[in-house]
């Protein structure tokens, strides 16, 4: 299960472009079942979302509704004994007399209002990234153009951090609408260093699409946590290539995939390379034999047939049907949505485009074609 609830990312999460995103509604991951649509209700649809915007987030709603605190340091206490007796300690344990001595090496980071615990981080080492700062101060430095907020958030008690600009009006290529973004994100709980990575919304699926430009390094760029980190800044516009590029790239490469035709056979032995099912294994226990792989048989025969009904009858797939711009649709749309029994999507989501999960997988789809009969032009030889 997600380590946020919906409660909370109903608080801490924000979405702009609304009133553009009408057309999507119930096609993104469920979250609440309407009865008239007979589908789930998209994460931004539910009664209980209220941080909403017809345009671009303005900056201001960010600092004010996710980013109006700052972590607070806190000291590390050690027990220390030598030389401390009954009339110079602070108390008494199991083991004796002890006085309470800060440490000179570690800090703690901790949340000013719930007390949260982030982590323990060394006194000299760690500098702590403000949100307020590295996300919406620096993001705005990078940034060009008619592009606005998209989407903000906060995740693991606030312990992380994310930011998405983007052009207001999507792009149509082959049909399929897209959304170049940058994402910044952060933490102060240590599991993210500062990225900015240009990334790629598909609003008919709520996916992330970072293949494109996760070939090179060109899309990322990481600050480390450090004492030094500072003032690295003006090296990151050179790094990434920015919105505008990556909607060039992205169109080169959505039209690629949908002028490959992809038949039935193929696609099932794209099922087969994604989640093969495993040969049964038995074992005889008193007296009969039975089935010692059978949750693995059935999570790949289930998988399988996810994959497949989104292929014949989904409608974030069918419009592609027929050619790899679907099969690919297909794969991503069940990475991001159906292979886990998280209810939060957009932790789902966010954490595995932070963490290049989705972007390994989107390149292992592409080595299961690359042994495949299925020609491929030479725009995507270099992914198979």
């Amino acid at each position: 299960m997600s380590a946020e609830t919906i409660e909370w990312l109903n608080t801490n999460s924000m979405i702009g472009n609304i009133e553009n995103r009408d057309k999507y509604k119930h096609m993104g991951w469920g979250i609440q079942w309407d009865e008239a649509a007979g589908k789930n209700k998209t994460w931004w649809e539910t009664d209980g979302f209220q941080n909403g915007y017809v345009g671009p987030i303005p900056v201001s709603e960010v600092e004010r509704v996710l980013f109006n605190w700052e972590p607070v340091e806190t000291e590390i206490m050690h027990k220390r004994r030598d030389g401390i007796d009954e009339t110079t300690c602070d108390s008494v344990d199991g083991i004796g007399p002890f006085r309470w001595v800060p440490s000179e090496r570690f800090k703690g980071i901790m949340h000013p209002h719930t007390e949260h615990e982030f982590q323990t981080v060394g006194i000299e080492s760690y500098k702590v990234h403000s949100y307020k700062e590295w996300l919406v101060d620096n993001l705005s430095k990078l940034v060009d153009g008619d592009v606005g907020v998209s989407t903000a958030g906060l995740l693991r008690q606030g312990g992380v951090a994310y930011v998405c600009v983007e052009m207001p009006e999507s792009i149509e290529i082959a049909g399929m609408d897209i959304r170049p973004q940058l994402m910044a994100a952060t933490s102060i709980d240590g599991t993210k260093a500062t990225t900015y990575k240009a990334t790629t919304q598909i609003p008919v699926c709520d996916n992330t699409l970072d293949l494109a430009l996760s070939m090179t390094d060109t899309g990322i760029y990481k600050v480390r946590h450090s004492s030094n980190s500072l003032g690295k800044l003006a090296n990151a516009r050179d790094a990434l290539g920015i919105i505008y590029k990556q909607a060039e790239d992205m169109q080169g490469f959505i039209e690629s995939l949908a002028d490959v035709d992809v038949t039935d056979a193929q696609f099932r032995a794209i099922v087969n390379g994604i989640k093969p099912v495993p040969q049964m294994e038995t074992n005889i226990k008193g007296g009969k034999t039975v089935v010692t792989n059978q949750r693995a048989i059935t999570i790949a025969e289930n998988t399988q047939a996810d994959l497949r009904r989104l292929w014949t009858s989904d409608e974030r797939v069918t419009p592609w049907n027929g050619t790899l711009l679907g099969a690919f649709q297909a794969a991503n749309t069940w990475h991001n949505h159906m292979r886990s029994n998280s209810d939060n999507g957009v932790e789902r989501t966010m954490t595995s485009a932070l963490s290049n999960a989705t972007a390994k997988f989107d390149r292992e789809f592409f080595t299961i074609i690359g042994g495949l009969d299925i020609k491929v032009p030479d725009t995507l030889s270099a992914l198979v």
